[in-house]
């Protein structure tokens, strides 16, 4: 059975600059909810420049795995406690939780997903147009014809397509909604910096670095 899987779209507290929001997230955030939850798979992204934050739309990435729905229904169930309390509270000392978004997601991932720090990890958000919310479409498939070129540029080790089926959280006011997010491994910057070139010639959004932290699940049956 394929695993359950959630992005969110994390917005640092304002007074505070992208070094402290990461430690936050890394020394206290993670640890506390990876203990007090558990899940199969966590990991954080973030962006590698202040151009890159500007144009994601965020300061930190997450992704969860979950073994079925199942596990989501119980680990709900918590946040509704006191274990819930816990962690809003703890949210508040690093995040922007009302701006903050989070999606339940389908994804295809071609290629084997390397393990953080092993490639380069490039990120790209393709937003809705205003007042659309999720669920779409299941867009991976367009991204399957559309993206096959690119997939076999030179230093390409792996795609991942996460489209968006539900909101976890309601969108905050004003805000554009994700149609999907898509992220490559790459063998090098220059690798990077070919596919932007090529998404570039095809009026694609480009890719931005982030720098992969925590426990991904590598592959997993579709």
């Amino acid at each position: 059975m394929a695993m359950v899987k959630s992005i969110g779209l994390l917005v640092r507290r304002p007074d505070l600059d992208a070094a402290g929001f990461r430690a936050h997230y890394e020394q206290n955030h993670a640890p506390l909810a990876t203990r007090l939850l558990g899940f199969p798979g966590y990991q954080r992204n973030y962006p590698g420049s202040d151009a890159a934050r500007a144009e994601l739309g965020f300061d930190g990435f997450s992704e969860f795995w979950f073994q079925d729905n199942a596990q989501i229904a119980e680990i709900g169930a918590l946040m509704q406690g006191d274990i819930g309390d816990v962690l809003r509270e703890d949210e508040l000392r690093f995040m922007t939780p009302p701006v903050n978004q989070s999606y339940g997601v389908h994804e295809r991932l071609y290629g084997t997903r390397p393990a953080p720090g092993e490639a380069v990890r490039a990120i790209s958000v393709v937003r809705l147009p205003p007042g659309m919310p999720p669920p779409q479409a299941d867009r991976s498939l367009d991204l399957h014809a559309t993206r096959v070129r690119e997939r076999d540029l030179p230093g390409v080790i792996a795609a991942l397509h996460m489209v968006p089926v539900r909101e976890v959280t309601p969108l905050p006011e004003g805000a554009l909604g994700v149609e999907c997010v898509e992220s490559l491994w790459l063998a090098s910057r220059e690798a990077m910096a070919e596919c932007n070139a090529w998404r570039s010639e095809q009026g694609e959004a480009p890719l931005w670095e982030v720098e992969e932290s925590g426990t991904p699940v590598l592959a997993w049956p579709y």
